[in-house]
């Protein structure tokens, strides 16, 4: 609500930039789930003046570890320059301190106004092994949880919403199909049934546009790849969207031949035998959906993300339509923890009737 309100305020003086406000809508939901505090960081004009610090932390740190990843050298431990050349550490403090704030306020309040929160998850599961309290622990999961779904998130819905700016007819059908769904206490099963048409562009959103790559993995022995033998030990990065991209088996032909280099919305949909449409879900365990990771260090947060992203979808669709603004600039992609445009999307949009 609080998104569609400053969206109608904003359309009626112009342009919409929708990063910022799909960033902090992403921040504002997560926090409530993992912490069960809302921190407002989405403010509509009755608001006074909006504190995104942690926000802006977010995307400063995220920048600069993915600088660090794929550095040779450790360049931030070099004595005297090292904090100067690096861009993760400075911001990646500001946020373990913002969260260590919250961990603590919610140990002096015994978990007041935090009941079925991830964080009192957190302390439940291990008070319940009977383990040291380890704030650290509850603090790193708390930051994860709360940095990288912000992040992810509100750049995935960035780009389906650009996609949809480009793409009037896409939009008008899934704007009818929302339409006749009302959120309000729907389960996830019915919603999912419901939404067919939404569920593949989503899926081929996060297939497309996911990750560039993901996570080290550390080889356990000795394994040849390319005529050459690679040490156990050796720390491979995985590249997804590569994988995800390339022709196979396991990801289904789009209609008209759509290749899975190329994108299409409609690629997941099937029809029975009696005429009804829903949405196949691809094989995890394949390399046709790798927009979440795999195995053991999939990401956590996968149902969260999706949840989120179905419920602005379906509530901005039945709200407004939507196009480039014009003289847009042209959108280029590029590689950030997802695949997203390299500028910030401006919108014309229109209040439904």
């Amino acid at each position: 609500e609080r998104l569609l309100e400053k969206w109608s305020a904003d359309s009626e003086e112009g342009v919409v930039q929708i990063y910022a406000d799909l960033n902090n809508l992403s921040a504002d939901s997560i926090a409530n789930v993992s912490m069960g505090r809302d921190f407002r960081f989405l403010r509509t004009s009755d608001d006074d003046a909006p504190s995104t610090t942690g926000i802006l932390d977010i995307g400063k740190a995220f920048d600069g570890l993915g600088v660090r990843a794929l550095s040779p050298i450790r360049y931030w431990r070099i004595p005297f320059i090292g904090q100067y050349l690096d861009a993760y550490g400075a911001p990646a403090k500001r946020i373990n301190r913002f969260i260590t704030g919250v961990v603590e306020d919610h140990e002096s309040s015994n978990g007041a106004g935090s009941k079925n929160t991830f964080l009192e998850k957190l302390f439940l599961v291990m008070k319940s092994e009977k383990a040291t309290l380890n704030r650290g622990r509850v603090v790193g999961n708390v930051t994860t949880l709360f940095a990288a779904g912000t992040d992810t998130t509100s750049k995935a819905l960035t780009t389906a919403m650009y996609l949809l700016a480009e793409d009037s007819k896409l939009q008008h059908e899934l704007r009818e199909e929302a339409c006749f769904v009302d959120l309000n206490g729907i389960a996830l099963k019915d919603m999912y049934r419901r939404l067919p048409r939404l569920k593949s562009f989503l899926h081929e959103v996060h297939r497309v546009y996911g990750p560039p790559l993901i996570g080290l993995k550390t080889r356990r022995d000795d394994i040849k790849f390319a005529g050459t033998t690679l040490p156990r030990g050796t720390n491979i990065f995985v590249l997804l969207n590569y994988i995800s991209n390339h022709k196979s088996n396991h990801v289904p032909i789009g209609p008209s031949g759509k290749e899975p280099d190329q994108f299409c919305p409609y690629r997941f949909l099937q029809y029975s035998a009696n005429g009804d449409l829903s949405c196949s879900d691809p094989n995890n365990k394949s390399g046709a959906f790798l927009g979440f990771g795999f195995g053991a260090r999939k990401c956590p947060g996968r149902t969260y993300s999706e949840v989120l992203s179905y419920l602005v979808l379906v509530s901005v669709l039945k709200t407004f339509e939507w196009k480039l603004a014009p003289d847009h600039p042209e959108v280029k992609f590029h590689n950030d923890v997802v695949i997203c445009p390299a500028c910030e999307i401006q919108l014309t949009m229109t209040k439904l009737k």
